[in-house]
């Protein structure tokens, strides 16, 4: 669990800081509750802010 929730830190700094893949990634841990809480709504925000930057 520890790793998860570092690996979230990683992906949001990277996406904070333009790393598109890492915005999808962000959602996708949200979507299925990787390392966090299943949360449908705020992986629905990564995933659009996503797919504006050209990731599907």
């Amino acid at each position: 669990r520890k790793n998860l929730n570092l690996a979230l830190e990683y992906y949001m700094r990277a996406a904070l800081n333009g790393e598109k893949q890492s915005v999808y990634e962000v959602g996708r841990m949200y979507y299925h509750g990787i390392g966090v809480e299943k949360n449908r709504k705020l992986a629905k925000v990564w995933y659009e802010h996503a797919k504006k930057l050209g990731i599907d």
